[in-house]
């Protein structure tokens, strides 16, 4: 794919598509208003970091920047180490039981993560209002994306007869009515000094707490409950579906590569021998090779592929100007195929981080996390939360899949059913939701022998899909012995 600019329109709306590195960034500087289609979605999540408008979101990002440091999210290591073990649980139970569902469990596991560090609540222990929450998120998320595809919605009076409305509406009194007991509750808690304590004797303090620390020192008018409930909220809704995917592709090209997967093991093993211990802070500092297959990974399926922003004014760029009163799409997963990647640039290598020679000059190639002003503030946290639940999963289980069955849709499905559009698997729109038709997608099976010159994994997962509805062309293979090398599956064609 070449750097360059297509412009086109949808209901007489002029859209830029921008897949320059340079002029991404000059963009993301330049536009910090959300497009017209992040305003649907304002409805639910207000003043969150997402939707926010450009005057909101900068003065809560300038409060929230100082609190989102290292020293802070280490202390959610606890909570991710713990539900890395409850995943690991959850694969044991499926041993020897032929296909199942692996994006749910792993998705159901990311959002009781999500919610312990957003809220300090554990849902594992209140099922019935995890249930209740995770399908109001799933329901208004893809209420959202039918808009897309409808554009004719994005006409006010239509949507406000619309019967898509009504069900977004619902959801959203349910999903905002469980935020509030929530925060009320924690904010009594607070009051009567009963907080979070993991096993070190250490205060567990979740982002609630950061909001309502915030609150104290700028004062109820500007961060009132209905401002923090936005903020929560998105963090949930942006934190559990990005990870969750993140680590699900990530699972199936780590299955596809045995000799990328023996390497990692490899690594875990050196850093943590025989031992099951929860990983520390110095050992996320130390998975290089992990963090390098994480990062290729997110290269490779970029989770969210486009970012829209308005052009409220003209913007120079390096060959044109883009003139006022249109909006912009930034092809972040164009980026990551641009020629400056290498002659290599369609090959799942993850070697390429460990050598900046191989890496593009540019530093403006790699934007899974967005770039510019408003960056992605939880990408520190991502990579630790991702980190640490791999490194358990990996020392346990050994991956096996071919990432090059997989057929990648735009789909969204809502209460009544499921629906999808095909999409060519070169332009990945991933940022959608899943379809509960893919059920039954993995198996977990025991190794006969253990890897050759390392400790025995505990089982083999075999990932055979992705929460975007996958049809493998071949059956399902029976598992090999765990020291037979295999040939390596090529580049998605």
């Amino acid at each position: 794919m070449a750097t360059g600019n297509v412009t086109y329109n949808i209901a007489g709306r002029k859209y830029y598509m921008i897949t320059d590195p340079d002029d991404c960034l000059t963009i993301s500087n330049a536009c910090l208003e959300k497009d017209l289609v992040y305003r649907f979605a304002k409805g639910c999540y207000g003043d969150g970091l997402v939707t926010a408008s450009q005057s909101t979101w900068k003065k809560h990002r300038n409060l929230l920047n100082p609190q989102f440091n290292l020293n802070y999210l280490n202390g959610f290591l606890v909570i991710f180490n713990k539900q890395s073990r409850i995943l690991v649980k959850k694969f044991a139970l499926m041993a020897g039981r032929g296909p199942f569902d692996h994006d749910s469990i792993i998705r159901q596991n990311e959002i009781k993560t999500i919610c312990a560090t957003s809220l300090g609540v554990d849902f594992n222990e209140d099922k019935k209002t995890l249930h209740e929450y995770a399908t109001a998120f799933d329901i208004i998320f893809n209420c959202c994306t039918e808009i897309i595809k409808r554009f004719w919605l994005q006409i006010r009076c239509i949507w406000l007869r619309s019967s898509l409305k009504k069900q977004r509406d619902k959801y959203r009194i349910i999903m905002h009515n469980i935020t509030d007991e929530i925060i009320k509750k924690r904010n009594d808690d607070r009051k009567n000094e009963v907080l979070n304590v993991n096993r070190e004797g250490k205060a567990f303090r979740p982002f609630l707490d950061i909001f309502f620390d915030l609150k104290e020192t700028v004062g109820d008018e500007m961060m009132p409950d209905k401002t923090i409930r936005d903020h929560v909220n998105t963090l949930i809704l942006a934190g559990h579906d990005t990870i969750a995917t993140a680590v699900q592709f990530t699972l199936i090209l780590i299955g596809s590569y045995p000799k990328v997967q023996e390497r990692l093991y490899m690594e875990l093993v050196d850093i943590f021998g025989d031992s099951i211990r929860d990983v520390e802070k110095d050992d996320l500092t130390r998975l290089r090779y992990l963090e390098a297959v994480l990062k290729e990974s997110l290269r490779f399926y970029t989770i969210v592929p486009i970012v829209a922003r308005d052009v409220t004014k003209d913007v120079d760029l390096k060959n044109y100007t883009l003139k006022a009163g249109g909006a912009c799409l930034l092809m972040l997963h164009g980026v990551h195929r641009l020629p400056m990647w290498g002659e290599d640039v369609e090959e799942f290598k993850p070697e390429r981080w460990l050598n900046p020679a191989t890496l593009p000059k540019n530093p403006n190639t790699f934007l899974t996390f967005s770039l510019g002003k408003r960056v992605c503030i939880g990408k520190s946290y991502a990579m630790m939360s991702m980190k640490t639940t791999l490194a358990h999963v990996l020392r346990t289980y050994r991956i096996k899949a071919d990432h090059t069955k997989l057929e990648l849709k735009y789909e969204y499905h809502y209460a009544d059913g499921c629906s999808d559009i095909a999409s060519d698997t070169s332009i990945a729109v991933l940022e959608t939701s899943y379809c509960k038709k893919v059920a039954r997608t993995s198996k977990i099976v025991r190794p006969e022998f253990p890897l050759a010159g390392a400790i025995p994994q505990a089982g083999t997962v075999f990932l055979l899909a992705s929460p975007w509805v996958t049809k493998p062309t071949k059956p399902l293979r029976h598992a090999k012995p765990l020291n037979q090398r295999e040939g390596e599956p090529g580049p998605v064609k």
